[in-house]
């Protein structure tokens, strides 16, 4: 089977895989910009000098009772809570199919 890529939106409802019963939102996606340095003897690459964008993190928000909690998670720790809720067998597939 053919991965595919999943990209989290900030808003939308996860859970962590330690946890599938606990719904929280994403707050924020933890960027990090870095340069990519050129390559030598290659003067297309040297006339244009070119960054990349990584996602480092999600930071989360959740409820426990009358509770605010948030927390930083890899986004290999989350799965969309749609997922969460069809069960262990969908979450693997979903974590295999990543």
């Amino acid at each position: 089977m053919a991965r595919t890529s999943y990209i989290f939106k900030e808003g939308e409802s996860v859970a962590h895989i330690g946890n599938l019963k606990n719904q929280m939102w994403i707050e924020r996606l933890l960027r990090q910009t870095k340069e990519l340095k050129p390559k030598d003897g290659d003067p297309e690459h040297k006339i244009q000098q070119e960054s990349k964008v990584y996602l480092v993190g999600v930071e989360c928000h959740w409820w426990v009772d009358n509770d605010l909690r948030k927390g930083k998670f890899h986004s290999m720790e989350l799965v969309p809570y749609h997922v969460a809720r069809s069960g262990d067998k969908a979450v693997e597939a979903w974590m295999n199919d990543r």
